[in-house]
């Protein structure tokens, strides 16, 4: 049995998307966990073989967004404004990718 201490944002690699685009992603076994930047933090999926899962819809943070600001990078413009946001962003993200992990993980 794996041994799983949970998720946290350096298992988690930049990927680049279509244009500008970027999500971050983490591998294992046969899936993909996507944190997805969006207008209220991310949003959270899990994909096998490039398709999502599809009885796990994608789940957002519904953090409201200083400013409308869109997480462009792996932070938003203007840093020490946004830190708070970001913060409470990753956190609810990892822990939605957290609980994705353990459900899909192969024991």
């Amino acid at each position: 049995m794996k041994e799983f201490n949970g998720l946290t944002i350096k298992d988690f690699e930049r990927r680049e998307a279509s244009g500008f685009a970027f999500y971050l992603g983490h591998d294992f076994d046969e899936y993909e966990i996507c944190l997805e930047p969006c207008m209220n933090g991310y949003c959270v999926a899990i994909y096998k073989g490039g398709e999502i899962v599809s009885e796990e819809p994608k789940r957002c943070t519904n953090l409201k967004s200083p400013r409308g600001t869109v997480m462009i990078t792996e932070f938003p413009i203007h840093l020490k404004q946004f830190s708070s946001f970001v913060n409470r962003a990753q956190s609810r993200a990892l822990k939605y990718a957290n609980e994705l992990k353990v459900k899909y993980m192969v024991q």
